[in-house]
């Protein structure tokens, strides 16, 4: 008997009483997906937070002691010679130290970051395979323009995130680390000052 004559046989008996979803009808269960996407958004919103936080914690080590040396710089010259460095100058450059190492902080928190990556590295951390970023890519599309593929993964990604732990699905430590050993360097460095 050949291989083909066989699959003919076996297949129909393999599928009997299996029906196939329907995409039409593609809502997964009873879950509200308007709310489920707010969930997906504000842990997007927290993982791009955190990355931003750990940005600016990991130039700390490096903007510190820049503008501790400056600093010390500058009041060394005031002391040596306060006609070629007066009290007001140096007050001056002190601040503009200040407000420099306050200004890269602030670029770096604000530098953009790229578009979906909270969703990205939420779906990498949890092996999500891509269901958080599908979901609010098809849903940023208006609904008289979605295919009904384009809803049913809305929904399974809805029905996914609602029907497991938050730690499973959307935690966010696991998908942006603060880098803890680099806050306790800077502390560390600030008490040997």
């Amino acid at each position: 008997m050949s291989v083909l004559r066989l699959r003919e046989k076996t297949a129909p008996a393999l599928l009997q009483g299996y029906t196939l979803p329907s995409v039409e009808n593609a809502s997964m269960s009873n879950v509200d997906t308007a709310a489920e996407l707010a969930r997906i958004r504000r842990a997007t919103l927290l993982v791009r937070g955190r990355m931003r936080l750990a940005r600016v914690i990991g130039i700390t080590p490096l903007v510190v002691p820049i503008a501790v040396l400056l600093l010390a710089a500058i009041l060394a010259a005031h002391k040596v010679d306060p006609l070629w460095l007066p009290q007001l100058a140096a007050i001056a450059g002190s601040f503009v130290v200040i407000a420099s190492a306050a200004v890269i902080w602030l670029v770096a928190a604000v530098w953009p970051l790229p578009p979906n990556v909270g969703t990205l590295l939420l779906d990498k951390t949890h092996k999500l395979e891509g269901r958080l970023t599908n979901a609010l890519e098809f849903a940023a599309v208006p609904a008289k323009d979605r295919t009904p593929l384009m809803q049913a993964a809305i929904d399974e990604a809805c029905s996914y995130v609602a029907e497991r732990p938050r730690a499973r699905t959307l935690k966010t430590a696991g998908a942006a680390p603060l880098f803890g050993g680099m806050i306790v360097s800077w502390w560390l460095f600030l008490l040997l000052l």
